[in-house]
């Protein structure tokens, strides 16, 4: 059960919060309830609650896209967590003898990896940034 919903997560943020053309990972607002009508569903302010540091001044702005209701920046901080989490999923995946669903983790990770080097690291200041 615990595998099936995890799998399940991560299914849908690679359905939901991968942004093209690069494939990396984007933070976006979906339907959700705040109190607070403003900062509801499909808005620049639900995706900056969604990375948990929503008062970052790296967040502000408004380059929030309504149609695809993710942020237009690649987010490296998130994208290496999602890395991190297939990582530990294609470990889960083979302890529990999911083979196929480890293998696709582990290209699902070694291929967020492979974008990050390529597209997030910046010559100029020796480190890798959001773009």
């Amino acid at each position: 059960l615990l595998w099936e919903d995890l799998a399940d997560y991560m299914d849908w943020f690679f359905r939901e919060r991968i942004l093209p053309p690069e494939g990396l990972v984007a933070l976006g607002s979906n339907e959700v309830r705040y109190k607070d009508k403003r900062y509801g569903a499909h808005s620049m302010q639900g995706a900056r609650f969604e990375s948990g540091l929503d008062n970052s001044p790296m967040y502000d702005g408004e380059f929030f896209n309504l149609s695809s209701s993710l942020m237009q920046m690649y987010d490296v901080g998130m994208t290496s967590m999602v890395i991190s989490e297939c990582d530990i999923l294609a470990r889960l995946a083979s302890i529990i003898g999911r083979e196929d669903a480890s293998k696709q983790m582990k290209i699902r990770a070694d291929m967020l990896r492979s974008k990050v080097a390529d597209g997030l690291w910046d010559e100029r200041d020796d480190i890798f940034t959001n773009k």
